[in-house]
């Protein structure tokens, strides 16, 4: 009994000690995985993704309209593992897409449609589990997306933005209309995870990238280019440009003025003054904006390609600035849940610095925006 009872008091000392070390080597992995690489997870789920037929296409692009009937659960099931994928990319620390900037207007951005789709998905889940009342997993899902979303529009080119901006529209509507009916814990998981987004990059940190990877990539290209065959085709094709699928201007008339690339680069570099132009244009208020960026359009349409290399920023101004809007008004939305109408104070409209307007309706509310789209404010309904 002696030998058996020295024992025990041997072991128990080596168990506390394995225990211990159980908890240090977890914790060593939670360490890890936040220094771990999101894109590496993403692809991995982009991997995971299930292919989808056209019924399912048409849930997906409709996600916040489509019935939560057995097609949707199915496709729900079928994406679970690449929204565990999701979920995991979430929770990395840094997130690089490796873009080949260098190619200019050839680079490759495949992660951007697979990255929408699986934000789709993960909405479509959220409303399933919204039904369900398994509020906390539902505010996960959103927030999961909203983190790719801003990952995906970090690396400042401009459709990267505006798929960025895409989703953030649809992750609000999506969680935003529900928010009186999740419960607090629900409530204080979205309020947290809303207030550590990753930031993401606006239009302004658009305008150097645009320039490099269109402006200045396609000037050192034609200075090196030869002058031999039909060079003008050749750097058509090249930019994606003109044809019956871009009907917008005909390409090949703007260049029958130039002789040679190293032509048409001389005439390119008058520009350079336009992006220098730009960020004092985006930073001014909606009206005074659309008027200095229309003014600076149609400077670039003076030169030849200048429409297609310089963004048409004033046609994505209005979209930016409602998916910044959008998301502070989220976050509003959820503390006046939370706390009461007055917290509106301490989240501004980004259109003009003030509170939201607050309109009590039925048991729910409206806040609106003095920004407007098409003439219409943004506004966010909790019912």
């Amino acid at each position: 009994m002696n030998v058996m009872h020295n024992l025990r008091r041997f072991r128990a000392p080596i168990l506390c000690a394995v225990l211990m070390m159980s908890a240090n080597a977890a914790s060593a992995q939670q360490q890890q995985r936040r220094a771990c690489e999101g894109a590496v997870e993403y692809w991995q789920a982009f991997a995971l993704l299930p292919q989808m037929d056209d019924a399912q296409q048409k849930i997906v692009a409709s996600v916040n309209a489509a019935p939560l009937d057995a097609a949707a659960q199915k496709l729900i099931e079928s994406s679970s593992a690449a929204l565990m994928q999701l979920h995991r990319g979430s929770a990395c620390g840094t997130c690089d897409w490796n873009l080949h900037k260098e190619d200019g207007y050839q680079m490759l951005m495949p992660h951007l449609a697979k990255g929408r789709e699986l934000a789709r998905l993960a909405f479509l889940r959220a409303r399933e589990r919204v039904a369900r009342r398994q509020f906390g997993a539902a505010a996960q899902d959103v927030c999961d997306a909203l983190v790719l979303a801003r990952r995906m529009g970090a690396d400042g080119v401009v459709i990267a933005v505006l798929v960025d901006d895409n989703v953030e529209q649809t992750a609000v509507e999506t969680i935003g209309p529900h928010l009186k009916q999740l419960d607090p814990g629900a409530l204080a998981v979205l309020s947290e995870r809303l207030a550590k987004l990753p930031a993401g990059a606006s239009l302004l940190d658009s305008v150097p990238v645009e320039r490099q990877i269109g402006l200045e990539a396609l000037v050192t290209q034609l200075n090196n280019a030869p002058a031999t065959g039909d060079w003008r085709q050749r750097l058509t094709e090249g930019m994606g440009i003109g044809g019956p699928e871009n009907p917008e201007a005909d390409a090949q008339s703007q260049l029958q003025s130039v002789n040679s690339p190293r032509q048409l680069a001389e005439r390119l570099v008058q520009l350079r003054p336009l992006y220098e132009q730009l960020p004092d244009a985006l930073k001014l208020p909606q009206d005074q904006a659309h008027a200095r960026l229309d003014q600076i359009r149609k400077q670039a349409q003076a030169i030849p390609l200048g429409a297609f290399i310089v963004s048409d920023y004033s046609r994505v101004y209005d979209r930016h600035m409602a998916a910044q809007t959008r998301v502070a008004m989220l976050r509003a939305a959820v503390a006046v849940v939370q706390h009461g109408q007055d917290q509106l104070k301490n989240f501004p409209d980004p259109a003009t610095g003030q509170s939201f307007e607050y309109e009590g309706s039925g048991n729910g509310f409206e806040l609106r925006s003095k920004l407007t789209v098409d003439a219409n404010p943004v506004t966010l309904k909790v019912e």
